[in-house]
């Protein structure tokens, strides 16, 4: 449907913020470690970690993690 239905209708997963084997806690201690001039580089995802789901409620779009809105703010460098 496109970028802009991707945008509107995205939401987060149901357990945002404790995901899974509890990817938010690592993403957020790899965030605490980077220097702030550095934070303008993407922070590799670990293998088995996903960022996006299809959104399967909807019938469109995605659901997002905690960490992919971590790997958003860096790489668009809008950390405060």
């Amino acid at each position: 449907y496109g970028p802009m239905c991707d945008l509107l209708w995205s939401d987060p997963v149901e357990d945002y913020g404790n995901e899974k084997e509890n990817p938010s806690t690592t993403t957020s201690k790899r965030l605490n470690n980077i220097p702030l001039n550095d934070l303008c580089q993407s922070i590799p995802t670990s293998p088995n970690e996903q960022l996006y789901l299809p959104n399967t409620t909807r019938g469109c779009s995605y659901f997002y993690t905690y960490a992919a809105i971590n790997e958003f703010l860096i790489q668009n460098q809008i950390l405060s």
